[in-house]
This record gives C-alpha cells, sequence and structure tokens, in this order.
C-alpha cells in the first residue's frame, strides 16, 4: 500500500499499538500527527518516523477532552498541510497482575468509550470531501 503525500492523525501513538500504526503508516509513505498524553515518547515516535524519510508532529492531548482534540486536529492541519486519515487508537488497559487488580477510575473507563466521539467530530469536517 502506499500513503505518499497523505496526513494522519494517530492517537494513542506514543507506545503500544498506536506506536506501530504510526510506524507502519509511515514506512507506507505518510506524514504522521502523533496524539498523546506522553511528551518523552511521542518525541521518541517522532525521531523513528523521520528515520524512515516521512514528517512528524507531536500534540500532547487527552483524548477525553474535546478541546484538546480539536486543537490536535488543527494542529496537524497547520503543521503537515492537510488530515486525510484519522486513528482512533488511545485508550488505557489495566495490566496489573491479577492479584494486584484495581478498580478503574471512572476517568479512565469513559476515555476510550467517549474519547472517541469528539476525535470523529473533530477531523469529520477536515475529511468530508
Amino acid at each position: 500500500m502506499t500513503l505518499n503525500g497523505k496526513v494522519e492523525l494517530v492517537t494513542g501513538a506514543a507506545q503500544g499499538i498506536g506506536r506501530g500504526i504510526a510506524l507502519r503508516l509511515a514506512k507506507d509513505g505518510a506524514d504522521i500527527a502523533i496524539v498523546d498524553i506522553n511528551a518523552e515518547k511521542m518525541a521518541e515516535v517522532a525521531v523513528a518516523i523521520e528515520g524512515l524519510g516521512q514528517k512528524a508532529t507531536t500534540f500532547k492531548a487527552d483524548v477525553g477532552n474535546r478541546a484538546e482534540v480539536y486543537a490536535a486536529v488543527e494542529h496537524a492541519e497547520k503543521t503537515l498541510g492537510g488530515l486525510n486519515i484519522m486513528v482512533n487508537n488511545a485508550g488505557i488497559a489495566q495490566v496489573d497482575p491479577i492479584a494486584e487488580h484495581r478498580e478503574l477510575r471512572r476517568g479512565q473507563a469513559r476515555r476510550p468509550v467517549l474519547g472517541a466521539w469528539p476525535r470523529e467530530t473533530a477531523t469529520l469536517q477536515h475529511l468530508v470531501i
């Protein structure tokens, strides 16, 4: 697949599956807007993407915060010159050993579900032809 000239925004792209998605899209030729809450790890992913010959930009945002999501989309569009695809990857996973399992905080449990709505509505106006 070739994504030359395309701009992709990937949420939760600082680590794990999101990082893998961002790197794969960059290998396929896309410029990547990395959105996450971990600035240090986002910077590492940006360096890796640039090492593949693609442009990368980072934006620290909590996907559960509507204003931050809209700002991330605007940043991607201004910095990379457009927006073609958005990957709604951000979420949380509780990976404690079962013996140490703790209840999820209310905000954590809501983020993957409610966080998708502002991400999708923020990008829709930029993706509709």
